[in-house]
């Protein structure tokens, strides 16, 4: 099983930060016509990129065909969600949160996001 680290990188900038928004540059989120979700896709990234250095990183690594990969969740650290896991085996449970919750699957040779997704809103 591979070891949670809870707490890496908060308060400044890492290479995987750089990838994320280079993921989000060049895939903007669809909002189907839809101009409600269009504004709240603009609000959600625009405070992600505001405050990605401000999120508490939970990252697990694994092999897929070979590739070493990194599986993240980044938790927008706030008073109000307070502590994060303290199992080494599983990443915290948060449900809803929109941009302030988001996950990252990352190839780490090519310092590049594979998938990313935000959690849902309630």
């Amino acid at each position: 099983m591979v070891a949670v680290q809870p707490g890496i990188a908060v308060g400044r900038s890492t290479s995987l930060d750089g990838a994320v928004l280079k993921f989000l540059d060049t895939h903007p989120p669809e909002s189907h016509g839809d101009p409600d979700l269009a504004r709240q896709n603009v609000r959600e990234l625009s405070t992600l990129r505001e405050h990605l250095g401000s999120y508490v990183r939970e990252c697990a690594g694994i092999l897929v065909a070979a590739r070493r990969q990194l599986v993240c969740q980044f938790v927008l650290s706030h008073p109000a969600i307070g502590r994060m896991s303290t199992d080494e085996r599983s990443f915290t449970t948060i449900s809803d949160g929109g941009c302030g919750v988001f996950h990252v699957v990352a190839d780490i040779d090519r310092h590049e996001v594979l998938d990313f997704v935000c959690n849902g809103l309630a």
